[in-house]
């Protein structure tokens, strides 16, 4: 779920760079990428450091 995730943040952040989307749309999409793709990667390492000793 968390690579899912993180995955999809790359996806977002890709499709933010289109030239016809408009300034606060922009922002919006840039911001929800960039939270999904770090809150998966520090949700992966609390799992990691969870599960491994």
């Amino acid at each position: 779920f968390l690579f899912t995730m993180g995955g999809l943040g790359f996806i977002i952040l890709d499709r933010s760079n289109a030239p016809n989307i408009p300034k606060l749309n922009r922002f919006l999409l840039l911001f929800i990428g960039f939270v999904s793709v770090l809150l998966s990667f520090f949700m992966a390492r609390v799992f990691m450091r969870m599960k491994l000793p």
